[in-house]
């Protein structure tokens, strides 16, 4: 598998999903690399002619093919290598759990990040811009509330250990330390996110892409 990711994006969760899995399922994942792409450079030729959207994450599977979108690349990495318990069996309750909570964060959670920091796609005026940034800002505080309570006792969203529903929650509470509320005005999502930033497969991930907790106060990176 090759994976392909913008440095501090939302293909970190993916990222960090393929360093879980070998710490995890070394014996069971298959041989796998990560190719850091310049800020910028995701719509050159050479990356284009891997995936034509010019979007991250992008993973060519085991076989060849090519999968976009995070959800698609992070269910499959799951369900490529279950050994590394990374999601639930599908037919329970927990998998439903784990789509419904990629779901939120990727539609209302990416979604709005997007808008907040590239304004501009949304709006072409400056008070156009203001507003779609202000409304953004209580959009994601209002999902960070509800994110902060579907961690539980354990610590994660589902079972005792990270699922890559965690891992998507990273980026987002990592993004969130930016926000003029910031992440750690959420205690519970704070804990969550300090944690998460401890772990090794983290830890790898971040240093692989030349990225660090805190992240550039514009938002990308």
């Amino acid at each position: 598998m090759r994976l392909y990711v913008l440095p501090g994006a939302c293909s970190l969760a993916s990222h960090i999903a393929l360093e879980a899995a070998a710490e995890r399922a070394p014996t069971a994942t298959p041989p796998w690399e990560v190719v850091v792409l310049q800020r910028g450079r995701n719509h050159d030729p050479e990356y284009a002619a891997v995936n034509p959207l010019g979007t991250v994450p992008a993973l060519v599977t085991a076989s060849g093919g090519l999968i976009v979108e995070s959800v698609a690349v992070l269910l499959h990495i799951a369900d490529a290598i279950p050994a590394a318990g990374l999601a639930p069996p599908a037919g329970g309750a927990d998998r439903d759990r784990l789509h419904m909570l990629l779901s939120a964060m990727v539609t209302a959670g990416h979604t709005a990040f997007q808008m907040l920091w590239r304004s501009e796609r949304f709006a072409d005026t400056d008070e156009g811009r203001a507003a779609v940034q202000r409304m953004c800002e209580t959009r994601i505080g209002g999902l960070f509330e509800r994110l902060a309570r579907e961690i539980r006792g354990t610590g994660y969203l589902i079972g005792d250990s990270p699922t890559v529903a965690d891992m998507y929650l990273f980026v987002l509470g990592r993004w969130g330390l930016r926000l003029d509320r910031p992440t750690d005005r959420y205690p519970g999502l704070w804990h969550f996110t300090e944690r998460m930033a401890d772990a090794g497969a983290v830890q790898r991930a971040m240093a692989r892409e030349g990225i660090a907790l805190h992240g550039p106060k514009a938002g990308l990176g």
